[in-house]
């Protein structure tokens, strides 16, 4: 029986030991091993208890190998060959055994098909092979099993505590990093909360350090103001002491007198009655109570005088507004002076022409006159003089001044109406903003390299306002006249031709027919420097400088009525390069040529004394007005309390006449003073002295105001077109890239949301299209809620349902009203 209950539980640890062999395969050769050393003997006590303790040794090993993962299948071989080598000593009939015993062990590996028929086999064939083996077992063997077992629970438990040490210095290494990250965030929040209060102090510093600077310069400024007060104090001051001392001698100089005179009056008169000295009282009090008044009216007059000081500025203020006028107002007076005088040239224009048709009707009668001057100009007609000896023209002689003004103005309206219609960008489309160049901050802060753009920008604008601003000066400038001085060389010159008598038919040919002697009289001149100017421009006539030109020859000569040559300029006077004048005589001849400049504007001669004053001859009218309040300004002429009269001095008194007079009356009181500019007068001697046809020239130079050549650039650079017209293209290149940049920001946005919550966006972009669905649709309230039966359970669908009911009440009532013709009044 005893026998019999050990084979029992020798079977039942065999299926324990299977059990965990299936759940731990790598066990199955450990417990093959240990089964083949235990049963070698055959004692049934030992086959007992060695099998207890495999299966204990084998459940221990299985629960370390669950907490210790580290130990692998190569180690845990390694382990059993060194058992197997070191300490069993296995005999070629175990060894023989062991290898029938592994095949057995191979059926039992759970990677194996194993079913109920082979588990079976092998539980048959281990119970075999253990009641084999109980036999043969020895003590020996059992003594070496225990040691061997030993021997692995010291090797387990001293992995086990290598494995709990390195557990432990890995959790102690965690608890230090952890530590020190704490550490770190500590410090890391400190320095952030230093960092924040230092911005709040610097902040706080900047503004302070602001204050106290815009309150210095209004320090400063307070205490220039009261510098300027404390100098004018002193002013005043110093002049009201003047005015006491001075007072205060005066009534020191009347007592003493009075104390004189009463001392006399005492000793001359101590006979006198006592009436007479009480006269005297009365007068010496009426005396100091007239100086005692007197002397308040003199301080008020002081405060008088300051309070005028201080309101000085404003007056003075009002004198610029005033001169401001008085020069608008003069500038219409010029404009209408100019119409008036195109009005009286034009007028004169047609005297002129009723003079020459009256004057060629009497030619006609006469006879032919002799032809005395003609332009020098091929193409040109001949002056011919008439009985007066005027200079007439022919009928090619030129256009109107104001016509050629005329043509221009209407040349630059029509450049300038061909430049907007070449504008590529008319003014139909709407001209864009300058902020719509401007970038985007999140674009700047996303690429650094547009903060250049930026500053380009910038610097545009600053281009942009500077050209303006010489745009307007240029404008400015082009509304004052711009001239400048010129040499004009006039050339005299005169040709004899002597006389030559006839000739008659002969063999030879036809004779020639006599002549008289003549001499020939040419006037020209041209500008000093127009050999250095550009070829290509067009020069100017000499007859352009001049209004008028005069030759008068000996008058005992050439009788009363043909001594004079004149020429006036007209409306439609044509320019010439020079005048040619030609008469018989073969005697010197004295003449006198008169020039008259044409000054535009208009220049006038001063009377002499008021040129002596100004120290200007002649000069326009802007410029004599501008002198003379220069000398008023500079003599203080101006009235102290009312600043538009001026007062006289002794010279303006002597030219004007008066000793007093408004500001305003200066361009009525100058007209007398204006006179016409003095001729040029050249004196010249047509000799005929020299040989057959020899020319003599003279030269003199005149200096000649002409226009500016600026003006004639400063006029293109206004009406220039082409910089203009390619800014607005590279304008609207621009403007395309910024938005072009801003559609990409926008997708950019667009998709960056999208991949950051890409359920939230989808919902708010649904909401978004669900919403401008319904703004393009026009739908009233939501469909998707009011299709629910909920929506209509809301406590706003009864008080709808009341207002419905009312309303349709009040139509049919007013319809029942409309049809029995009741008014509700």
């Amino acid at each position: 029986m005893t026998l019999l209950s050990a084979v029992v539980k020798i079977v039942a640890n065999i299926f324990a030991v299977i059990t965990v062999a299936i759940v731990v395969p790598f066990e199955v050769s450990s417990i093959t091993w240990h089964l083949k050393f235990y049963f070698g003997n055959g004692s049934t006590s030992a086959i007992e208890l060695v099998t207890f303790g495999v299966v204990e040794d084998l459940a221990v090993r299985i629960q370390y190998a669950k907490e210790i993962k580290e130990i692998t299948g190569k180690e845990q071989k390694e382990i059993r060959e060194s058992a197997i080598g070191n300490q069993w000593k296995l005999t070629k009939s175990q060894q023989a055994r062991l290898q029938s015993d592994a095949l057995v062990s191979h059926t039992l590996h759970p990677t194996s098909a194993i079913n109920s028929g082979m588990v079976q086999k092998g539980l048959v064939t281990t119970f075999v092979i253990i009641q084999s083996q109980v036999s043969s077992a020895s003590e020996s063997e059992k003594k070496e099993a225990n040691e061997l077992r030993l021997a692995l629970e010291q090797q387990m438990d001293q992995l086990r505590v290598a494995h709990q040490k390195q557990v432990a210095a890995l959790r102690d290494e965690i608890a230090e990093k952890q530590q020190l990250i704490n550490d770190i965030k500590d410090s890391n929040q400190k320095l952030s909360l230093a960092q924040q209060q230092l911005q709040s102090e610097y902040e706080k510093v900047k503004t302070e350090e602001s204050e106290k600077s815009q309150k210095l310069q209004e320090l400063i400024t307070t205490n220039e103001r009261r510098e300027q007060a404390r100098k004018d104090l002193r002013g005043l001051e110093d002049t009201v002491a003047k005015e006491l001392q001075t007072l205060h001698n005066l009534r020191k100089l009347f007592v003493q007198d009075l104390q004189a005179r009463m001392k006399k009056n005492l000793s001359a008169e101590d006979n006198e009655e006592d009436g007479g000295s009480l006269a005297q009282k009365q007068k010496i009090s009426f005396l100091e109570n007239n100086l005692d008044q007197l002397t308040k009216v003199h301080k008020q007059l002081v405060r008088d005088n300051a309070d005028l000081r201080c309101e000085l500025p404003k007056l003075e203020k009002r004198l610029r507004a005033t001169m401001e006028r008085v020069k608008a107002l003069e500038t219409a007076l010029k404009e209408a002076k100019e119409g008036a005088m195109r009005d009286r040239k034009r007028y004169q224009y047609e005297v002129d022409r009723i003079k020459e048709a009256v004057r060629q009707k009497n030619l006609a009668r006469r006879g032919p006159a002799a032809t005395i001057a003609k332009p020098i100009r091929s193409g040109q007609h001949h002056v011919v003089v008439g009985g007066g000896g005027a200079i007439r023209t022919g009928p090619n002689m030129g256009t109107p001044k104001t016509v050629e003004i005329a043509r221009k103005r209407e040349s630059l309206i029509i450049n300038e109406k061909d430049a907007c219609n070449d504008y590529p960008h008319g003014t139909s489309k709407k001209k864009k903003k300058l902020s719509d160049k401007i970038l985007p901050q999140k674009v700047r802060d996303l690429v650094p390299e547009s903060q250049a753009y930026m500053d380009l920008l910038a610097f545009e604008r600053k281009l942009d306002s500077t050209i303006m601003r010489k745009r307007l000066d240029i404008q400015e400038a082009l509304k004052r006249p711009m001239k400048q001085k010129r040499k004009l060389r006039i050339f005299i010159s005169n040709t004899f031709y002597p006389a030559k008598e006839a000739c008659a038919d002969g063999p030879d040919g036809p004779g020639q027919e006599g002549s008289v002697a003549s001499w020939e009289l040419r006037v020209e001149g041209r500008l000093l420097d127009d050999s250095k100017s550009d070829p290509n421009k067009v020069k100017r006539k000499f007859s352009s400088f001049f209004k008028s030109l005069v030759i008068e020859l000996d008058k005992e000569l050439y009788g009363p009525d043909n001594h004079l040559v004149e020429w006036h300029r007209t409306l439609t006077t044509q320019e010439t390069d020079g005048f040619q004048v030609k008469r018989p005589g073969d005697k010197n001849v004295r003449c006198t040529i008169l020039l008259l400049l044409d000054y535009q504007p208009l220049q006038f001669k001063l009377d002499p004394r008021l040129a002596r004053l100004l120290g200007v001859h002649t000069q326009t009218r802007p410029v004599i007005i501008s002198a003379l309040w220069q000398y008023i300004k500079t003599h203080r002429l101006q009235d102290a309390h009312e600043r538009e009269y001026i007062v006289c001095d002794k010279y303006l008194e002597q030219i004007f006449g008066c000793p007093r007079m408004k500001f305003a009356e200066i361009p009525q009181r100058l007209n007398p003073l204006l006179h016409p500019p003095d001729p040029i007068v050249i004196n010249h001697v047509i000799s005929v002295e020299g040989g057959a046809e020899s020319k003599q020239t003279a030269c003199y130079d005149i200096d000649v105001e002409v226009d500016d050549t600026l003006k004639t650039q400063m006029n293109n650079f206004l009406l220039s077109t082409a910089s203009q017209q390619e800014i607005q293209g590279l304008d609207a290149k621009i403007h395309e890239t910024v938005d072009t940049i801003n559609q990409l920001k926008t997708n950019r946005e667009f998709f960056l949301s999208f991949a950051k919550d890409p359920q939230q966006f989808i919902y708010k972009w649904i909401v978004s299209q669900t919403r401008d669905l319904k703004c393009m649709t026009d739908v009233v309230g939501n469909p998707e809620e009011e299709r629910r039966s909920d929506f209509f359970y809301q406590p706003w669908a009864q008080e709808a349902v009341c207002r419905y009911f009312y309303t349709k009440v009040q139509q049919k009532r007013a319809e029942l009203e409309q049809a029995l013709g009741i008014r509700n009044n």
